[in-house]
């Protein structure tokens, strides 16, 4: 697992661009599992949400090991640009509205479109020889605490998140049973608010 999640290794742009693309998949995948079910689900949607980020971001900054930069100001940028997709995918499952998630996702390629285009050193570094395409180069330094350390974290809060979105949303959509059914009644002769709440209560069982 220390090797999986290390930042002592460098990966070429391919490598990247295939992380990406499956990060997003998986992302993707998640969203369509949470429009069909809630419940426990959202929690291992959140927690494999959680893996898939720290990975994302471990694969980047090998990627900056690669052209032989630093990788902390740059890498808790796309972290939060990640998170940030998160959270918009949160509430267009809430609101419907998936306009503010579309336009974090094209800030987010555009982000990375950095690390994919900027080519690496051709010599070796402290973090290894350049890579193969699709094969990480490892150095000899133990870099592998961070990344663990970081994806324990994100496991935890995507988790976290994935109990907290369930929660929220299983209560915006009593709200809006609520409202419909207030709704519903409230052209009868009896609709005064104690009538209105019985009704809602008689439908809700």
């Amino acid at each position: 697992m220390g090797r999986f999640f290390s930042f002592d290794a460098r990966i070429g742009r391919l490598r990247l661009l295939t992380g990406i693309v499956v990060g997003l998949s998986i992302g993707w995948l998640g969203i369509l599992i949470l429009r069909e079910t809630n419940g426990i689900a959202t929690v291992l949607v959140g927690a494999v949400a959680g893996a898939t980020i720290a990975k994302l971001v471990v694969e980047a900054g090998r990627r900056r090991r690669d052209m032989d930069a630093t990788i902390a100001g740059p890498l808790s940028a796309l972290a939060v640009g990640v998170v940030g997709i998160a959270g918009t995918m949160v509430y267009a499952l809430g609101t419907g509205n998936d306009l503010p998630h579309y336009i974090a996702l094209a800030l987010f390629v555009v982000a990375w479109c950095g690390l994919l285009l900027r080519p690496g050193v051709a010599h070796a570094n402290a973090h290894g020889t350049a890579p193969d395409l699709l094969a990480p180069s490892f150095g000899s330094a133990r870099g592998g605490r961070g990344g663990v350390i970081l994806a324990v974290l994100l496991v935890i809060s995507g988790a976290a998140i994935g109990l907290g979105a369930n929660l929220w949303l299983a209560a915006l959509a009593q709200h809006r049973e609520r409202a419909q059914t207030i709704a519903e009644h409230e052209n009868e002769s009896n609709a005064t608010p104690d009538a209105l709440e019985q009704a809602y209560r008689e439908q809700a069982r």
